[in-house]
């Protein structure tokens, strides 16, 4: 994740939702904006949601 300036955002909340099974699973980006995610689950559809306080949240859904 990253700002404006092009520069890593660090506390931004990733959470992925499987939307089939109902699993989710969260995590946090560190000083880069970098995150991940472990041993997701096959299937589909999953969203995606980033919440950062003073950033409008993004979801996106494939």
């Amino acid at each position: 994740m990253t700002g404006k300036d092009g520069k890593g955002l660090s506390g931004v909340s990733v959470t992925v939702r499987n939307e089939s099974t109902g699993f989710q699973s969260v995590s946090i980006t560190n000083k880069e904006g970098k995150y991940s995610f472990i041993q997701l689950p096959l299937g589909k559809p999953y969203t995606v949601k980033a919440a950062f306080v003073g950033f409008a949240t993004q979801i996106k859904t494939s």
